[in-house]
């Protein structure tokens, strides 16, 4: 235990013989039985009012101050009323005058931190075999159980204050605490929680710099390496008070960011390596924080200064950490893949000249492989739920489905951009959410791949996944398609080339074919429009050599086309005419 000077003592030379009179009651009162109750309240006293005073007796205080606590928990737990009610009061005066002691001075708030870990511990393992504890089958439980005993928030309360009065204080009560947590986990987590809550973002950032400084300089307690019990404790944070520990994190990464010191920001890839040995949500929560305060410039500029002390290798290994971590996040799906996305380059020429730089490409190299590993485990979960379909089981993904809210966003991005590796990786994300979703969902997306101008073998290949597993989509999607009153050229050119494709390998699967003659009624209203009209006659063409094993179309409807065909005839004479008329 830390020793006081002299100096530091505020023992009256005033009031001698009040010291006296105290002494004597001490000396008698210490060695009379703890359950003599009334006795126990004259003798609390006497002892806060040496405890400043006489330094060789602090030792006997504390230790009766022991005494009271462990009394108090012990009714609390046998749920002996009456003995609790008596100490009630005298609990409050403990709290009163030890919370205000650590106030005063940072050498007593150094000594009533590490002696109210102690007794935290010493409480939590001494009663950890009792019924009322056993009962206790989860974290909940157990926070509840000891939140309600007043002794123990005493020294919650006493702990906390002393930890947020003097750093020196915090740090020793902090290593304190690490080590009661190495011996007693997960019993001693109700701890970490209470005083997570009185102490919020000086306990949780001492933490976070505890974490970052042991990876660098590990420290062993008990031949354990306290980094362990670091992370531990964060985890608990994280699960019980997510918004508080957030807070704490984004206000420490702003500060490593913002500052000018090389050893701090080198921080920043010691914060991302920590989660790659931590579980949810402790690492959904760091990466969560990181995404928030990192954009795509800032990571940039860090991996640039980070060059300075870092080999290529280790830059890679960064930043593949921080994009495979981001993958982790269920939630701001699309804002994630965006930002991703934007590290693999910009749509423009400028990107050919920025290929030089060693940044640019690693962080690229990474995204390009990580959006790779997201499309190729999707592909697998949407097999693996297709194939749990046709034994009538169902098993939900949640990046699957976290990834539908972000459908039209990836959809829009798509359509704009021109870059064919965006495009590739976008559409193979697209597809695979719009799959596995169904619905609207598909819907969307075959509309979409009929009308793009995309290689027609990937549409083609697209167009048979999408019939594999939706057999009605493409039916339903062109009877929306054709319905609509601006008609895209670039939907009959694909069709006409799908059809092309399915006339030379002659497949036996779906037949596109069949489709479009189940849809024949809409191509007398279709061949009036002229920009259309010469392609509409090729398909049509192919349609009428092609076996197809749906009737063909009604007498009815071969009238109406013929009429279609009788009134394009007639006006696209007309206009050879009149040009015929103008060139005389």
């Amino acid at each position: 235990m830390t020793m006081i000077s002299d100096s530091q003592l505020t023992i009256s030379s005033t009031d001698q013989s009040q010291l006296s009179s105290l002494l004597s009651d001490f000396s008698f009162f210490i060695h009379q039985p703890p359950d003599r109750i009334d006795l126990i309240d004259r003798t609390c006293s006497v002892c806060l009012q040496l405890l400043t005073r006489v330094p060789s007796a602090r030792e006997a205080i504390f230790d009766y101050l022991n005494t009271i606590l462990n009394i108090s928990v012990h009714c609390y737990i046998q749920k002996e009323v009456v003995v609790a009610t008596s100490v009630t009061d005298l609990l409050i005066q403990i709290e009163s005058k030890l919370t205000s002691l650590a106030k005063q001075t940072n050498a007593w708030a150094n000594i009533l931190a590490q002696w109210s870990i102690d007794q935290l511990y010493h409480m939590t393992m001494r009663y950890s075999t009792e019924q009322s504890v056993k009962d206790c089958k989860t974290r909940e439980d157990r926070i509840n159980l000891w939140t309600s005993c007043q002794a123990t928030m005493t020294l919650i309360k006493i702990a906390s204050a002393c930890i947020l009065n003097d750093s020196v204080a915090a740090d020793n009560a902090i290593n304190k605490f690490l080590e009661a947590s190495i011996l007693s986990r997960p019993a001693f987590e109700w701890v970490t929680v209470s005083l997570s809550l009185r102490c919020g973002h000086l306990l949780i950032s001492r933490l976070i710099n505890l974490s970052l400084e042991e990876i660098s300089q590990p420290h062993y307690v008990r031949n354990v390496p306290r980094i362990f019990a670091v992370w531990s404790s964060l985890e608990v944070i994280a699960e019980q008070e997510p918004q508080l520990f957030n807070q704490a994190l984004m206000e420490q990464i702003q500060n490593l960011l913002q500052s000018t010191e090389f050893s701090k920001q080198t921080n920043i890839s010691a914060l991302i390596k920590m989660t790659a040995v931590v579980t949810d949500p402790l690492c959904d929560l760091v990466y969560y924080s990181l995404y928030k305060c990192l954009n795509t410039l800032t990571l940039r500029k860090l991996c640039a200064k980070m060059k300075q002390g870092m080999n290529t290798e280790q830059i890679d290994t960064l930043a593949k950490e921080f994009i495979s971590g981001l993958m982790r996040i269920r939630t701001d799906s699309f804002h994630i893949l965006q930002f991703i996305i934007n590290l693999i380059g910009a749509d423009d020429d400028v990107e050919q000249q920025r290929d030089t730089d060693e940044i640019e490409l690693t962080l690229r190299e990474c995204c390009l492989y990580v959006l790779q590993q997201l499309c190729d485990e999707c592909r697998f979960k949407l097999r693996l739920q297709k194939s749990q379909q046709q034994q009538q089981q169902r098993t939900t993904f949640p990046l699957l489905s976290s990834l539908r809210s972000s459908f039209d966003q990836m959809l829009t991005v798509l359509k704009i951009t021109k870059n064919t590796v965006k495009i590739d990786l976008l559409n193979a994300l697209c597809s695979i959410t719009a799959l596995y979703n169904g619905d609207d969902i598909i819907i969307k997306y075959t509309k979409y791949i009929l009308t793009s101008t995309q290689p027609i073998s990937v549409i083609h290949d697209i167009r048979l996944e999408i019939e594999y597993y939706y057999p009605k989509c493409l039916y339903n999607t062109l009877d929306l398609l054709f319905e609509e009153k601006e008609k895209d050229v670039q939907l009959f050119e694909n069709l006409l080339q799908l059809l092309l494709i399915d006339e030379k390998e002659q497949s036996s699967g779906p037949s596109l074919t069949a489709t479009i003659w189940l849809l024949i009624d809409h191509f007398g209203r279709l061949m009036n429009d002229e920009s259309s009209y010469t392609i509409l006659l090729q398909i049509l063409k192919i349609l009428s050599i092609v076996p197809c094993s749906i009737k063909y179309p009604q007498y009815e409807q071969l009238i109406h086309m013929a009429a279609a065909f009788a009134d394009s005839h007639l006006r696209i004479i007309e206009y050879l005419h009149s040009l015929y008329y103008i060139s005389i």
